[in-house]
């Protein structure tokens, strides 16, 4: 049985941050290779987007109109139980550590 791609979804509004992910991404899994979606934000196509479609979520913490953490409400409201990676800048620690 030949093994299936992985379905990515990665939502980045950095550039190079996503290339350098799908890169690493690509090298890393090897074959088949993944097949990556990137949105470089979400508040246009977050009602246009299917969850159900992808292996795995890969999210920029800061996304202008919409954070990371309410996308991935979004994703569990709809019952898409898909792993989900938070990815954040050195700044953002700040945010996530406040007691």
């Amino acid at each position: 049985m030949t093994p299936k791609s992985l379905k990515i979804l990665i939502i980045e509004d950095d550039e190079d941050d996503a290339f350098y992910i799908k890169d690493l991404l690509k090298e890393g899994l090897g074959e088949p290779a993944p097949i990556i979606d990137h949105h470089p934000s979400i508040s246009s196509s977050l009602k246009k987007l299917n969850p159900f479609q992808y292996d795995l979520a890969m999210f920029d913490y800061r996304l202008g109109e919409i954070n990371g953490i309410e996308l991935l409400r979004n994703f569990r409201d709809q019952g898409c139980d898909i792993p989900i990676i938070l990815l954040r800048g050195k700044e953002t620690r700040k945010l996530l550590l406040k007691p």
